[in-house]
C-alpha cells in the first residue's frame, strides 16, 4: 500500500523514519511563511512555496496566502498527532498490516495510514472518503469544499508534487496537506508533523 501511494509522499516520509537516504529532510520540514528570513527557514532541501510557482500552478485553485486552520482540524478519522498505538487501535481496530523498522511502526488500513515515531502518531494519511477531518472534509470531495471551510491554501511545490496546505495560526509542528487531482477533487489528505 505504501508503494502504491508513494506519489503522495507516504514512502518518502516512511523512508525518513527508517533512516532512508536523505528523506528525513522531507519529514522534518515545514513551509516557512514568506515573512521569515531565509536564514531562519528549514533545511536547504525543504520545498518552499514561491509566489511565482504557486500562482502559476494554482491559477484554477486560487491565489496563495497563509491561512490559519484550527489545531482541532489536524485530525483524520479521529486520529490526532500524538495519539498512542492503543488509542489508534481503540478507534480504528486492528490494522490490515503493520510495518516496523528501527522500532517505529506504520499501521496500514484500507487507503488510510498512521505513522508512529517513538510510539506516538506523527503522520496520518487518508485516501479513503471514510476518514475525514472533524469538519467533514474528505478525500474524493471537490477541493472547493475544503477552501470554503478553511480558506485559501498555501500552494506548495514539494519534491513529490503540489499540495494545498493549511497551517495553524500559532506556530506549530503539524499542518494539513491536501493533494488535488486534475478534476480539482481531493485525492489524498495528510496531517503531517515535523520532528
Amino acid at each position: 500500500m505504501l508503494q502504491k501511494m508513494s506519489g503522495y509522499g507516504i514512502c518518502t516520509m516512511v523512508a525518513g523514519l527508517v533512516g532512508g537516504c536523505g528523506a528525513i529532510a522531507t519529514l522534518a520540514c515545514t513551509q516557512v511563511p514568506p515573512s521569515v528570513p531565509p536564514s531562519q527557514s528549514a533545511p536547504e532541501s525543504t520545498p518552499e512555496s514561491t509566489p511565482e510557482s504557486a500562482s502559476a500552478s494554482a491559477a484554477t485553485l486560487g491565489e496563495t496566502s497563509l491561512p490559519g486552520i484550527s489545531e482541532r482540524e489536524l485530525s483524520l478519522g479521529g486520529i490526532f498527532p500524538g495519539d498512542d498505538e492503543a488509542t489508534v487501535i481503540g478507534k480504528l481496530g486492528q490494522p490490515n498490516n503493520i510495518a516496523e523498522d528501527f522500532g517505529d511502526r506504520t499501521f496500514e488500513y484500507t487507503d488510510f495510514t498512521v505513522v508512529f515515531y517513538a510510539g506516538r502518531v506523527l503522520e496520518v494519511v487518508s485516501a479513503n472518503s471514510s476518514y475525514c477531518t472533524p469538519s467533514g472534509i474528505c478525500p474524493t470531495m471537490a477541493f472547493e469544499r475544503a477552501r470554503a471551510r478553511y480558506g485559501t491554501p498555501t500552494v506548495t511545490e514539494r519534491e513529490d508534487g503540489q499540495y494545498m496546505e493549511y497551517y495553524p495560526p500559532e506556530p506549530g509542528t503539524c499542518w494539513l496537506k491536501i493533494a488535488v487531482d486534475d478534476d480539482h477533487n481531493i485525492d489524498v489528505m495528510t496531517v503531517e508533523c515535523q520532528l
